[in-house]
């Protein structure tokens, strides 16, 4: 018999033995390697192989066109997410659940038609033909009422020499806008209108651009009967041009709404980590919207569902071993969905979130529907390492997608029932309008991939036929090598990660440099221009140094020696910068200078968010800050205005600019001061805020309780 000491041997050396098989399994598994020289991306080749070629974009698709059978703005919300609960667990997909969060009541159209019966009997649209076609928040009604064309309908001209008390109003404006006048003014019951470019939109196609396309939209009045109906621009050419003929057209509206109680649904669920189950990246897409919303988005929620099928088949078939941190997916209500379950569950201090990857509007057919394909670069306050990874994966999916018939076929990414449309893809400057911008608003570094324009936006014609099953193979096939790079990477992937991102850092520094030496030769006189330029670097290298630094959020050791030499050779860089921009700039007043006196004061006030209210917003804290220095407010309201101006004057995408006052308030991280937040919202927008107005901006915060100025900053 063995004896206890050679048993113990055996011991030691059985577990020796597991030990080994089990890591050299994992590096045979390992999807990780140094940059490779074929792709540019820290995946091994052969693993960017199975990815493009185990993923399917005319799956994709077909998931694209079961969403799209729902309306997903209403009721129906449950069934589509119930749909995609089902598949995300035939995929494979563990924890999987639908969240609820308490909200207020969901408005339901029980009944909705809207027909002609004079001087001709025909249907115009109904709520079961075109569920869009009822306007959200619409009342009840059953009436016979004349239609009075109003033009436009938002403005108290359109209404002269018109009696519309008691009638519907035909239009071709929001109907917010034109129920403000026509119903809460003037007594209409009603409005029907062809509206269906929102106001973000408007440089990318005009009202009449596409004369069947029936618009998403709503309706706010005093009035709870208030009513509208959507219709094409032709149909509405058609009902005016009856009104010109005969005088008068009576209509019969045929309205049951309702609100009832509900719960926001978000369908959760994760493939576990197996050696840092608590470190998360997070997979988002919103799963609401109207129908058919092809692109907007089930799109999204369909390639969602097609990354986990791909990868836990590859997984299974122990082709990659299981990652190391887990990627957790969420369909959710846009923006309401995201906002809830970040709230409830980011406080869990025992959870590392990673990143946020958002996944909407991304299956456009680009040549259609004359869109492009890019990712948006995480805002200048949250500064991170996946905007370098972003930018190797849109390098490499065009260097073999950008025209027809590339030479490499295994990099080529096309579906068998898509196009060949070239990639053309391109990095942005953030953007908001989606929930990445949530994630980032909290702290959490949010990309997100997108195909915009889109001439179908928001509209009835986002139809499936418009979505290209090769674009969603793409964006697949991106999403996936975004998520398995972050959930695989360990110590022993740190320098090449680093060298990534101090290498595309390289390239966001150049294009800053040329705007910085652009603003220096022209500071003749003007000490302001040479001073914001000097700005603008220092933002720039700040940035690359944070995104240096979020990298350690994939070591488990102390890592600061390796990445202290890439900050040391931007630090030389960026004085070496200065020192060209001062010798052009000669009379340029000094930082030290210009911020003496007057300015000085606002050196020593750092705003932060209070823990549990990152989310609370401007519009929340608005009318409090009001009600104690009115003046202020106004004068921060009038000082954002001019800027929106001179920014649309510079064909700045509306996304860029949406929801200002909350991108502003981001850079509230308790570390910068208000003039080091100024010149950062500077280099970001090229367009200068008064220190006086971040200051009320920040205040409104304070006051609402959502921020605080710290105390313990050196005078």
């Amino acid at each position: 018999m063995m004896n206890s000491l050679n048993f113990r041997r055996y011991v030691v050396l059985a577990a020796a033995a597991i030990l080994y098989h089990s890591n050299f399994a994992y590096c045979q598994t390992k999807p990780l390697s140094e940059r490779s020289e074929e792709t540019g991306l820290l995946l091994r080749d052969q693993v960017t192989r199975m990815l493009i070629q185990e993923s399917s974009g005319d799956r994709a698709h077909d998931y694209v066109k079961q969403l799209a059978m729902w309306d997903r703005s209403g009721e129906h919300y449950r069934d589509a997410a119930k749909w995609v609960e089902t598949k995300a667990k035939d995929f494979g997909l563990q924890q999987v659940k639908i969240e609820m969060f308490p909200t207020e009541n969901t408005w339901i159209v029980k009944r909705g038609v809207l027909r002609a019966t004079y001087p001709y009997a025909f249907n115009i649209t109904s709520f079961d033909d075109l569920p869009m076609s009822v306007a959200i928040n619409s009342g009840s009604i059953d009436t016979t009422a004349q239609l009075v064309d109003v033009g436009g309908g938002s403005r108290e001209e359109d209404y002269t020499n018109k009696d519309v008390k008691g009638k519907i109003v035909l239009a071709t404006e929001n109907p917010s806008a034109v129920a403000r006048i026509a119903i809460d003014k003037k007594g209409a019951i009603g409005v029907v209108s062809s509206y269906s470019v929102p106001y973000w939109d408007a440089t990318n196609r005009l009202p009449g651009d596409f004369p069947d396309q029936v618009g998403w939209t709503g309706i706010r009045a005093n009035n709870a009967k208030a009513f509208a109906f959507a219709i094409s621009d032709r149909k509405r050419g058609e009902l005016k041009s009856v009104i010109e003929r005969k005088d008068s057209v009576l209509l019969h509206v045929s309205l049951e709404t309702t609100k009832e109680p509900d719960s926001l649904r978000v369908v959760t669920g994760i493939i576990p980590g197996e050696r840092f189950p608590n470190e998360e990246i997070i997979v988002t897409a919103h799963l609401d919207h109207y129908k058919p919303g092809a692109n907007d988005n089930a799109s999204g929620s369909a390639v969602v569902l097609e990354m986990i099928r791909t990868l836990n088949y590859l997984i299974e078939t122990k082709q990659i071993a299981r990652p190391l941190r887990t990627i957790r997916f969420l369909w959710i209500p846009e923006f309401s969905g995201s906002t809830a379950w970040v709230n409830r569950h980011l406080p869990d201090a025992s959870k590392k979130r990673i990143l946020n990857l958002n996944l909407d509007m991304l299956g456009a057919n680009l040549q259609e529907v004359n869109s492009e394909f890019s990712i948006d670069y995480t805002p200048g306050a949250n500064a991170h390492f996946v905007n370098a990874l972003s930018e190797s994966i849109l390098e490499f999916i065009n260097k073999y997608n950008n025209t027809r018939y590339p030479k490499r076929k295994d990099y080529q990414i096309i579906s068998v029932n898509g196009t060949h449309n070239p990639a053309k893809a391109t990095m942005k400057k953030n953007s908001r309008g989606s929930d990445s911008q949530v994630f980032n608003d909290y702290g959490i570094a949010g990309i997100g991939f997108l195909t915009w324009p889109d001439d179908n936006y928001h509209s009835s014609q986002d139809r499936p036929e418009y979505v290209d099953p090769t674009q969603l193979h793409r964006v697949c096939f991106g999403g996936l090598a975004m998520i398995t790079t972050v959930a695989y990477a360990d110590d022993s992937n740190l320098n090449a990660l680093l060298g990534l991102t101090y290498m595309y850092g390289q390239r966001r520094l150049a294009d800053d440099e040329k705007n910085a030496i652009t603003l220096a030769s022209r500071a003749t006189t003007n000490s302001q221009s040479g001073y914001l330029s000097r700005a603008i670097v220092s933002a720039g290298f700040n940035r690359e140094r944070k995104a240096l630094e979020t990298c350690q959020q994939l070591t488990q050791g102390n890592v600061s020696v390796l990445i202290k030499k890439y900050v040391v050779a931007l630090d030389q860089k960026e004085q070496l910068l200065l020192k060209t921009l001062k010798t052009l700039a000669p009379l340029a007043t000094s930082s030290d200078e210009l911020e003496v006196g007057e300015f000085k004061k606002y050196a020593t006030k750092v705003p932060q968010r209070v823990k549990g209210k990152e989310l609370m917003n401007y519009y929340e804290v608005r009318e409090g800050m009001m009600k104690n220095n009115a003046a202020a407010i106004t004068a921060l309201e009038k000082e954002v205005t001019t800027m929106m101006t001179i920014l649309r004057e510079r064909e700045t995408d509306e996304l860029r600019i949406y929801d200002f006052y909350n991108a502003m308030a981001c850079y509230a991280d308790g570390k910068r001061n208000l003039i080091e937040i100024r010149n950062a919202i500077y280099a970001e927008y090229e367009s200068l805020f008064t220190l006086s107005s971040l200051e009320t901006l920040f205040k409104s915060f304070e006051n609402g309780g959502g921020m605080i100025f710290r105390k313990d900053v050196a005078k």
